[in-house]
């Protein structure tokens, strides 16, 4: 019970700290980011709403080029679906404030459930997680926008470690794997890194004086690549 009370609490929180993304929730700014992804799920939804075809091909971009297989391209990603109901300005709004939850619950859920915190030590973690960086105060202010998958972190390390016991969470770690690489572009090898170094801790560890050896997680990692790139690559 009253871990559901804080989750309430956490929504209430992080959901006060967006509200000045739709304080003027149509407006956009002149910062790159912004402008880029505002561009690719423009041409997208243009693509789909008025030309019924997948986004292919846009010819709004350096005279011609493909969407398909671009880096940038969300047209696959779920969240896509917001952009392509609102709008790309409300939509791109949205993302920001579903990802803030997505990041604060799922560090509760890291820290509270599978590291084993107290409340007030999984309550601390999830704020300073969610509100005390920098990329909340860029996101708020619309200067950045792939990083904001970033916020699936604590999610994505929750679902790796549990997979080593129950490979039922491999499914859904590649799948938020895959996700997440279709927007992340290079910035992904970022979180590659982190979850090849994390299993590197197992690999060689001393318990009851004894070196021990443990491939789990090395394993799962290399399964979660080889299907991830076929899903997402």
């Amino acid at each position: 019970m009253k871990d559901i009370l804080v989750v309430f609490l956490i929504i209430l929180v992080v959901t006060l700290s967006c509200l000045p993304l739709f304080k003027n929730i149509r407006n956009i700014n002149s910062e790159p980011d912004w402008l880029q992804m505002l561009s690719y799920y423009r041409a997208q939804r243009q693509s789909i709403l008025e030309y019924h075809q997948l986004p292919l091909r846009t010819p709004f971009f350096g005279g011609g080029y493909p969407l398909v297989a671009n880096p940038l391209d969300g047209a696959l990603n779920p969240f896509f679906i917001p952009a392509l109901i609102f709008g790309e300005v409300i939509g791109l709004k949205i993302n920001v404030f579903l990802a803030h939850i997505i990041g604060a619950l799922g560090m509760y859920y890291l820290s509270r459930f599978i590291l084993g915190y107290d409340i007030l030590g999984a309550l601390f973690s999830t704020f300073v997680f969610c509100l005390g960086g920098n990329l909340h105060r860029l996101l708020i202010r619309g200067v950045t926008y792939p990083p904001l998958y970033y916020f699936f972190m604590p999610l994505l390390l929750a679902l790796f470690i549990k997979a080593k016991e129950n490979k039922r969470y491999l499914i859904y770690t590649i799948f938020l794997f895959a996700m997440m690489l279709t927007q992340l572009s290079l910035r992904f090898l970022v979180i590659l890194t982190f979850l090849f170094l994390f299993s590197l801790l197992e690999i060689i560890k001393y318990r009851n004086q004894r070196l021990a050896f443990g491939a789990g997680y090395i394993r799962n990692l290399f399964i979660i690549i080889l299907f991830t790139f076929l899903l997402g690559g």
